[in-house]
């Protein structure tokens, strides 16, 4: 994704997430990117050929968390867009079920649709709050600090991630 700011900005966030995965894992998790879109696609061929809308929906998302992950955020988005068009029969309405959205937002920020993205969030974040699904939440601040930072406020981004990460994250005992 393209930085916003040359000195600073989305990178730190970007250096927070990484944290998150295990170095040795990156070459694995690289090759498989190569081959995971010919099987999303595969699988998507087999569940609308069959009519089986139940599994159309988690195969899209599959297919978008790729395009996140291969940072082809045009191709996330065409994927997650189809899953929203998609109606209810695609995706079950509890977000905890199948956590997609928060990064549908991601590649909707990447792509340059932030008011979509926003919007996404808002709505997302009311079911997880109706729902009591932090683990939704903790996603949606993901999110919502990379719209934040590339609307220009880095620093209200980081706040944020650190707010969510010291709510939801901080062991007993500590």
């Amino acid at each position: 994704y393209e930085p916003v700011e040359e000195n600073g900005g989305p990178e730190e966030l970007i250096t927070h997430e990484a944290e998150l995965v295990d170095s040795s894992e990156i070459p694995t998790l690289a090759a498989r990117a190569k081959t995971d879109p010919v099987v999303a696609e595969a699988a998507l061929e087999g569940v609308r050929l069959v009519g089986n809308d139940e599994w159309t929906g988690p195969v899209l998302a599959s297919l978008g968390l790729i395009g996140v992950l291969t940072g082809d955020p045009q191709r996330a988005v065409e994927s997650f867009d189809a899953i929203a068009t998609s109606g209810e029969a695609a995706m079950p309405y509890d977000p905890a079920v199948i956590p997609w959205h928060a990064d549908y937002a991601e590649a909707l920020v990447a792509a340059g649709r932030l008011d979509d993205a926003a919007a996404l969030i808002a709505e997302i974040r009311t079911r997880a709050e109706n729902l009591d699904r932090a683990v939704v939440r903790v996603g949606l601040a993901r999110s919502e600090a990379l719209l934040i930072a590339k609307q220009g406020d880095p620093a209200a981004a980081l706040d944020l991630l650190e707010k969510h990460k010291d709510k939801h994250f901080v062991a007993p005992g500590l």
